[in-house]
C-alpha cells in the first residue's frame, strides 16, 4: 500500500517540516517582550521631554498662569479707600497737630495701605493741613518752654514723626539764638528756689540731675551752676 508521503515523493513535492507547538509559557514571553505601540511611545516620550525641560501641564499649568496674572495686576486705590482714609486723618488733625509722618503712623496703625496713606498726606499738605516745618518749629516751642536741651528736644521731633534733616535744623537754629542756653538759666532758678535751704553741693547735685535728664550740654551746666549756685 502506497502512503500519502510515498505518492508525493514520488511526484516531487516535498511536504514542509512541521513545526513544534509553542507552549503558553513561550506564548506569554512573547506578548511580554512586544514593544509598546507608536502612539504609548510618542506620549511617554513627549511626556519625558516635557518633564526635562520643566514644562508644566494639565492643571499646574492652569495654576500657575493664574498666579502669574494675579501677582502681575496693579494696586488700584479706590475712591472709597481715599475717602475713609481722609476723614480718619482730620480726626486725628482735629485731635492734635502732627508731622506728616507721625500722622502717617497712626493710619497705618489704622492698618490703612501705604498707597492710600500717602494720597491723602499728599493732598492734605497741598492745601496746607498739613505743616511739617511749622509743625517742627512749634515743637521746639515747645520744648523749650519745658526748659529742654537741645539734645531732648531733637530727640522729641525725632519720635513725633519730624524727618531728621528738617529736626537737625530747627534745633541747629534755636541753639544759634541761644534759646537752650536761656531755658538752661531758667531751669537753673527754678531749681535754685526748690532746693534753698540745703547746702551749696546737694544744690548743685540736683541742677545737674535734673538739667541732664532734659538733655543740655555739660557745658551749659556747668555755666549755670556757677553762675547761680556759687
Amino acid at each position: 500500500m502506497i502512503t500519502v508521503e510515498g505518492f508525493l515523493a514520488g511526484h516531487g513535492i516535498v511536504m514542509p517540516e512541521s513545526q513544534p507547538e509553542k507552549s503558553p509559557k513561550g506564548e506569554h514571553a512573547g506578548r511580554s517582550a512586544r514593544k509598546p505601540s507608536g502612539n504609548s511611545a510618542g506620549r511617554a516620550g513627549r511626556r519625558g521631554m516635557g518633564a526635562e525641560r520643566g514644562e508644566v501641564t494639565g492643571i499646574d499649568a492652569g495654576v500657575s498662569v493664574a498666579d502669574d496674572s494675579r501677582a502681575a495686576a496693579p494696586c488700584s486705590i479706590g475712591d472709597d479707600d481715599i475717602d475713609a482714609c481722609r476723614e480718619a486723618a482730620l480726626r486725628l488733625l482735629d485731635a492734635a497737630p502732627r508731622s506728616s509722618g507721625g500722622l502717617k503712623q497712626r493710619l497705618l496703625d489704622k492698618e490703612f495701605e501705604e498707597p492710600v496713606i500717602d494720597e491723602v498726606i499728599g493732598r492734605l499738605t497741598k492745601v496746607l493741613l498739613i505743616n511739617d516745618e511749622a509743625y517742627a518749629e512749634s515743637a521746639v516751642r515747645y520744648c523749650l518752654s519745658r526748659n529742654m536741651g537741645a539734645r531732648f528736644t531733637q530727640r522729641e521731633l525725632l519720635r513725633k514723626g519730624v524727618d531728621r534733616e528738617l529736626a537737625q535744623r530747627v534745633v541747629s537754629a534755636a541753639e544759634e539764638e541761644g534759646c537752650f542756653v536761656d531755658a538752661a538759666y531758667e531751669l537753673g532758678r527754678t531749681v535754685l528756689r526748690k532746693t534753698k535751704g540745703l547746702d551749696p553741693i546737694r544744690r548743685k547735685r540736683r541742677l545737674w540731675s535734673t538739667a541732664g535728664r532734659k538733655g543740655h550740654s555739660p557745658d551749659t551746666i556747668r555755666q549755670v551752676a556757677n553762675e547761680l549756685f556759687d
